[in-house]
């Protein structure tokens, strides 16, 4: 009922009920009666049977369908928690986020609870792009997973969690490092000691804290050389 919080009571009733429809004409006819006039069990059968057959858009119509127009139902959260996995295993992750996270949010009973919040980070996990860019989906993995192992200290997911931490962390680093390599190339010395730092800081168990760390103190005899003759007279 969380999701319905957000809308009118006149789109409450509209919303599905256009849902319905376009998700029909999408379908075939078997499909589309199953949309129109199935009960809710029946719908997620054919939710699940798509998912299994690998058809990742007709499952998620299905579940779409019990979600929008039964959210109070006893399939509403398993119907939540697969539309979420048919996401994921299509390969589209942020979708596949979004989707966990709602789970979370509203089904906050739901027997789905772990494996959505772990699933969470997996999602963001495998979004995160190369250290090169914008490292938003990593930041965003690594929060999730710390806060999996602070709830779930015990649990076996736990450890692939705090592998994923480490590596995440490792990419960050990089990123941090080739940002002050590069201020090392441009001779800029003082900004590159400046990452250096944050970097040694922020990420002091990865490999890159280490190469950080005598590359800090190269850059600090070149900044003392340059000061020590910038003020030598002539």
């Amino acid at each position: 009922m969380a999701f319905f919080s957000m809308f009118s009571s006149s789109r409450n009733v509209i919303l599905p009920l256009l849902a319905s429809a376009l998700l029909a004409s999408s379908c075939g006819s078997g499909n589309a009666q199953l949309l129109k006039s199935g009960t809710t069990e029946e719908r997620f059968k054919a939710g699940m049977k798509a998912l299994d057959n690998e058809d990742y858009q007709e499952a998620q119509q299905f579940f779409n369908a019990i979600i929008l127009q039964d959210p109070a139902s006893d399939y509403a959260d398993d119907a939540q928690f697969y539309l979420a996995e048919s996401y994921y295993r299509n390969g589209d992750y942020k979708l596949a986020a979004y989707n966990y996270n709602r789970l979370r949010t509203s089904f906050p009973n739901s027997s789905f609870q772990r494996e959505a919040f772990f699933r969470s980070g997996e999602s963001y996990y495998r979004s995160s792009p190369t250290y090169d860019r914008d490292q938003r989906e990593t930041t965003y993995a690594i929060d999730v997973y710390k806060a999996f192992i602070s709830i779930y200290p015990n649990d076996s997911l736990s450890a692939i969690a705090a592998s994923r931490v480490g590596e995440l962390q490792e990419k960050l680093a990089q990123k941090e490092y080739m940002t002050a390599d590069l201020y090392m190339k441009m001779e800029n010395y003082k900004s590159a000691v400046m990452y250096f730092d944050r970097l040694i800081e922020d990420y002091p168990n990865t490999r890159f804290a280490r190469l950080a760390a005598a590359r800090k103190e190269a850059a600090q005899v070149r900044l003392k050389e340059l000061l020590q003759a910038s003020s030598t007279p002539k």
